[in-house]
């Protein structure tokens, strides 16, 4: 009895506060569904469903964004005209249908009039680009369903992005599968800051861990392509502000010295150990004339193994040589606002991470007895898979696009320089607004 009394003061409480705004009565039955007293009201005088209430609405406006079907068809079939009615916004009944995600309203909305979808809001803004912003992606798919028509599913929005820019913004996959399966949609259309939705996606997704891979690979295997290098900003932001990536950076640094630490210790200490004596030895021949001389202190690998010792002190040079200039790029980088005294930090400790890997790798091979294959496969696969982590976190840096039109023999437009601009730029403004309509 509670419940009932408190919902019979909620519907009092509404019907009031809608009288006082000066709502009419068809306006008051289309709002709560009354489907018979929507009838009789347009069957004694139809110009009623072209009456605007305080809030410049009509009824067909208010049916549409409470998901009354039944309303919306009775008055639809008594005015097919009233569709293109605009409020105090200037949104249609069309519109608010699709900001609510009411699939089955729309359904009747384009049936009664399919020229509806193509008309814009008051800020210039399709009806798909509503749904993509208000994360209503099974009213996008319906409206693509039901309008198959290339220009609607590319239209643009005042800073020219297509709704494939917006929802390459976006945490969904299917909805983006779902379009790229349209032979009409433009992959490739560019928005008013030059970027595509391949852009779009590598500099809103690349955060989010697998999804946003997902995403890449789902435009660029469609035939997407990227404009321009971008650093997804989130990677950028934190290259750029000293402030926010700074722990980043004094962890950074006391990797490059650990390893200095292990290069400069692996180096005077290789596999084998050293010549405790000095004197002549052959482990193939016991002929005398053909010993080699040695003497105290040299490398033991250096004689037995000369191949894998040059292996061996070539890398851990590296090694060496790599982390000592990432220790002093970090020294000195806070005198020089530049991106390249960030970037060269991350790109010189992945070298060094290599090949310290490779002067693992050669060390086990040296002192381990064993020669089986299965064992040669241990030694070497850790090694193989960093190597592949590696190309993987370059490739979805670089762009897989960018990659493809280097081995294929085509040339980047763009220097050096205004390369360099383009990732500030990008990193610093973003391409699109997803802000809620």
């Amino acid at each position: 009895m509670e419940e009932k009394t408190m919902d019979a003061r909620l519907f009092e409480e509404t019907i009031r506060e809608l009288c006082t705004r000066k709502d009419y009565p068809l306006h008051l039955a289309a709002l709560f569904g009354q489907v018979n007293l929507v009838r009789e009201m347009l069957s004694e005088k139809v110009v009623l469903a072209r009456e605007l209430n305080s809030q410049g609405q009509s009824p067909l406006h208010l049916a549409s964004a409470r998901g009354h079907v039944g309303v919306v068809k009775e008055i639809l079939s008594k005015d097919a005209d009233a569709c293109f009615i605009r409020d105090r916004d200037g949104k249609i009944p069309l519109h608010l249908a699709a900001i609510k995600g009411r699939v089955e309203v729309l359904e009747e909305l384009v049936n009664a009039n399919k020229s509806t979808v193509f008309l814009l809001t008051e800020s210039g803004e399709p009806i798909l680009h509503l749904c993509a912003n208000k994360s209503k992606f099974e009213a996008l798919m319906k409206l693509v369903d039901l309008v198959e028509d290339a220009n609607f599913v590319n239209l643009r929005d005042q800073e020219d992005n297509t709704v494939l820019h917006l929802l390459s913004a976006k945490e969904n996959c299917e909805v983006i599968r779902f379009l790229l399966r349209k032979k009409n949609v433009d992959l490739n259309a560019v928005n008013m800051d030059g970027f595509t939705p391949l852009d779009v996606s590598v500099i809103y997704t690349s955060g989010i861990g697998f999804v946003g891979w997902k995403i890449h690979f789902f435009l660029s295997y469609a035939g997407a392509k990227r404009t321009r290098f971008i650093l997804p900003p989130k990677v950028a932001e934190r290259w750029l502000d000293g402030h926010h990536g700074s722990w980043f950076f004094e962890a950074m640094l006391v990797l490059a010295i650990l390893m200095v630490t292990v290069a400069f210790q692996a180096g005077l200490n290789p596999p084998g150990g050293v010549w405790q004596d000095t004197g002549y030895h052959n482990y193939t021949s016991d002929d005398p004339s053909e010993q080699v001389h040695h003497f105290a202190g040299e490398s033991v690998m250096s004689y037995v193994n000369p191949r894998s010792y040059t292996l061996f002190y070539r890398s851990n040079n590296l090694t060496l040589l790599t982390s000592m200039i990432v220790i002093q790029t970090l020294l000195i980088r806070c005198f020089f606002n530049s991106w390249i005294f960030n970037v060269i930090p991350i790109i010189l400790t992945t070298i060094s991470l290599m090949t310290m890997s490779a002067t693992y790798t050669n060390s086990l091979s040296f002192i381990s007895s064993n020669d089986t294959p299965i064992a040669k496969l241990e030694l070497y696969y850790p090694s193989f898979i960093l190597f592949l982590a590696t190309v993987v976190h370059f490739c979805r840096m670089v762009g897989f696009e960018n990659i493809r039109s280097i081995f294929s023999g085509k040339r980047s437009t763009e220097s050096p320089q205004a390369m360099s601009k383009n990732i500030i730029s990008a990193s610093c403004s973003p391409p699109i607004s997803t802000s809620s309509v």
